[in-house]
């Protein structure tokens, strides 16, 4: 996955913010600490690198709760997505739907939609 320039810019707040929940903490400035993350994500540092990839499937996957999902029988609002090793588990107000990852992008283009209701 090719993260562009643009998007670290664009996301890095909510990126700092995802690590700080996740227990993050500077040991002396945030300031510097965020300064310090900020460098190592711009210039592809291979562990900061990583843990956006994971920052973005999290965003990415839970940017879908409240959105409705017309597949197959199924017509409801997603309320919730684990994220297991290879796939997902969504929870809709109806039923629940196994997705493998790699087939995680193909479900949200074709069944997934705006509306809620």
């Amino acid at each position: 996955m090719k993260i562009l320039y643009e998007n670290k810019i664009e996301l890095f707040d909510s990126f700092y913010a995802w690590l700080k929940e996740d227990g993050l903490k500077p040991y002396k400035s945030e300031r510097l600490h965020k300064k310090a993350i900020f460098s190592n994500l711009i210039n592809d540092e291979k562990l900061t690198l990583e843990n956006f990839k994971d920052f973005i499937e999290y965003k990415k996957i839970n940017d879908l709760i409240d959105k409705r999902i017309i597949y197959k029988q199924i017509d409801s609002i997603i309320i919730n997505i684990e994220i297991k090793q290879n796939h997902y588990i969504i929870l809709t107000k109806q039923d629940i739907i196994k997705v493998l990852k790699k087939d995680i992008d193909e479900l949200i283009d074709k069944y997934i939609r705006d509306e809620n209701g």
